[in-house]
């Protein structure tokens, strides 16, 4: 943090990419900012990943693949047990075209330290990817640590689809 409002962090990578004896290999960096405008509730979020040199494999030299990303979000609704968010957010990747994404999670707290999230989102302008949604759930397991369990799926149209399951123990 740089400020309550303002908030800035990176990655240092180290990247190796081989087939066989030959290799290429190079140091890249990601950054990003999150800044919490104080109006209602947006925050707006900007990353810029895979920052580095040039990288020269067998007889090519290539560019990571860098990719500047845009977001903000609000919360939408919010009482003591519900809360809506809606996000959206615009990546522009030097190797592709432009991409946008939109979405919406909605989230229930019976009790505290407990929450039920339903997710969903839009992406436009890709190959492959039309929609995804998914859930989550957080809890207690004692009294200083606790425990997310996440599902998600996205469509990939002609590939099928993709399920994604995480587990976040917290200590």
């Amino acid at each position: 943090f740089l400020t309550n409002k303002f908030s800035f962090g990176g990655t240092i990578k180290w990247i190796h990419q081989g087939l066989e004896d030959e290799f290429a290999e190079a140091l890249n960096f990601d950054f990003g900012t999150l800044y919490d405008t104080g109006f209602r509730t947006i925050t707006i979020g900007m990353a810029i990943s895979s920052i580095g040199p040039e990288m020269q494999f067998i007889d090519q030299q290539f560019s990571p693949p860098t990719n500047f990303k845009l977001g903000v979000s609000m919360n939408a609704f919010q009482s003591n047990q519900h809360s809506v968010l809606t996000s959206a957010e615009f990546n522009h990747p030097s190797d592709n075209k432009e991409r946008g994404n939109l979405g919406l999670e909605y989230e229930y707290s019976p009790m505290e330290r407990i929450q039920v999230a339903l997710r969903g989102g839009l992406m436009t302008n890709r190959d492959t990817q039309d929609y995804a949604f998914g859930f989550g759930v957080q809890f207690p397991t004692s009294a200083n640590a606790g425990a997310n369990v996440n599902y998600s799926y996205t469509d990939l149209d002609v590939l099928g689809g993709s399920h994604q399951v995480s587990v976040i123990l917290e200590y």
